[in-house]
């Protein structure tokens, strides 16, 4: 079973953050931690996409859970993921760096978990932008 393992990331004041040669401030990511399965995608420059992440807690479908830090999904070469819910487990298969890696998560561990993430990016400061602020999808 794969984890998602995520936390919302907020930099603020002083700080920034610089990814792939973009700086950061004042904005809040979707992160994963350390035991994450995502965190190998994160650390290729992509961000997690809060919206399309909260479609798949209850739905199957094909969603942009990754884009690249400039916001552009072409930009990273990041595509639709399938998600599917299927018998109390949720599974995503991703196509990364030429092949599919298919992942499998508990249905009520990520439903929990995303519903956690969400509720966390509602109560932050309205001066906090959650990134990525802008989305072009794939064509």
């Amino acid at each position: 079973m794969n984890e998602l393992d995520l936390s919302v990331k907020v930099v603020q004041g002083r700080d920034s953050l610089d990814i792939n040669h973009i700086t950061f401030e004042n904005s809040a990511f979707i992160w994963p931690l350390d035991k994450s399965d995502l965190k190998l995608f994160v650390d290729q420059g992509a961000l997690l996409v809060p919206s399309e992440l909260e479609k798949s807690i209850y739905s199957s479908g094909v969603y942009l859970i990754f884009t690249d830090v400039s916001g552009i999904a072409d930009d990273g070469g990041w595509d639709y993921i399938k998600v599917t819910h299927k018998n109390d487990l949720v599974y995503w298969e991703v196509w990364f760096n030429n092949g599919w890696v298919k992942l499998v998560f508990d249905l009520t561990v990520y439903q929990k978990e995303l519903i956690e993430i969400m509720h966390q990016l509602e109560l932050l400061s309205p001066n906090i932008i959650v990134q990525p602020s802008q989305i072009i999808f794939p064509e």
